[in-house]
């Protein structure tokens, strides 16, 4: 649970917002949108200036220096930012930051940071934000995105009760949105920018999913592209190396977290590193899952990242890492990690054929 200096934080950085512009900025799936627009509400309602939602571009980590400019970029007099790596440089000394953050960061951050718990027992931000938003005093019908996030997987939480006076929704409603939500940003073009409209509209559960605009059927028709993509890759079977089980995927779609998940369950004692090579030509996109407490995927990291790659790459927790970095540098990482011929562990995309 939040303690009184994780409260007090919170007010001190609502105390200094107040009357200016507010940047959110917010992961690219489910959980995150629904921490952004809880956010974009509760401060709208409270007479806060103009709030304006940052997301990350495609297999972008808005982190850092990058979210300090598109702050300045988007004119922003406070930032607030939800799980996305803290960082000093996300922060000007002119411009209220508040960073709600679960991953690794340096242990002499200067920032202010609200760390939920220990990173093994770790939630997603949009509860951990619920929990502010209620200590400092009554909240309406912003459980139910609370419970979306919740529901969106890693790390999972039970989500927040509803509050008296909240619009009914039951958990398979929040289940179904959430699915919806990761479809649309899981896409080979990540629909953020219907989503967030439809959660914008929405009073709930079921108020978003009676919605039949043009920016739902593009979520649904994000959602069969995704089933289509993993129905092709799911029946891979992974490489393995020591305690590594590699789960290499040339994909379009965003579907590397799912296979990781997946994996997991099937193989408890081993690190999951699923490898998506065809979401963005000449990246890797790569979620790693750990589910055993004695397999720490950040020192599995700190053993094999390539030298000179540019940092920020990859965001992390002991028993959860993400993250982008250039074809040619994950070949050198999967070396360090003693797998044999790497540049066969890269797939590509098939070739579309020519007219």
């Amino acid at each position: 649970m939040l303690d009184d200096a994780d409260v007090a934080r919170f007010q001190e950085f609502c105390d200094r917002a107040a009357g200016r512009p507010v940047a959110v900025a917010c992961r690219d799936d489910a959980a995150g949108l629904a921490a952004g627009e809880m956010a974009r509400r509760w401060l709208a309602e409270h007479g806060y200036g103009a709030v304006t939602l940052l997301t990350p571009g495609k297999a972008e980590l808005l982190t850092g220096s990058l979210l300090a400019a598109r702050a300045r970029q988007a004119g922003a007099g406070a930032v607030l930012a939800l799980d996305l790596g803290a960082s000093d440089e996300a922060a000007a000394p002119d411009c209220p930051t508040l960073q709600i953050d679960v991953h690794r960061h340096d242990p002499d951050l200067i920032a202010p940071v609200i760390e939920p718990l220990s990173p093994r027992t770790a939630r997603p931000a949009a509860v951990v934000l619920y929990e502010l938003l209620a200590a400092l005093g009554p909240v309406t019908d912003l459980a139910w995105l609370a419970a979306v996030a919740a529901e969106a997987g890693h790390p999972k939480a039970d989500p927040p009760p509803p509050q008296r006076g909240d619009r009914p929704y039951t958990r398979t409603a929040a289940r179904e949105v959430q699915v919806l939500l990761s479809s649309g940003c899981r896409d080979r073009e990540p629909a953020v920018r219907e989503a967030l409209a439809l959660l914008a509209r929405s009073d709930g559960p079921e108020g978003f999913l009676a919605d039949e605009s043009s920016d739902m059927e593009r979520l649904r028709s994000a959602r069969v592209a995704v089933m289509q993509a993993l129905g092709e890759w799911s029946h891979q079977r992974p490489y393995f190396m020591w305690r590594v089980a590699l789960a290499p995927v040339a994909s379009p779609a965003r579907i590397e977290d799912i296979l990781a998940a997946m994996w997991a369950r099937q193989l408890p004692r081993y690190m999951i590193v699923a490898a998506n090579s065809g979401y963005v030509p000449g990246k890797v996109h790569l979620v790693a899952r750990s589910d055993s407490p004695e397999r720490d995927l950040l020192r599995l990291l700190d053993k094999t990242a390539p030298e000179g790659i540019a940092r920020p790459f990859a965001l992390g927790r002991p028993d959860y890492v993400e993250a982008v970095l250039p074809t040619d540098a994950w070949q050198r990482m999967l070396a360090a990690m003693r797998f044999r011929a790497p540049h066969k562990l890269i797939p590509h995309l098939p070739q579309q054929p020519t007219t």
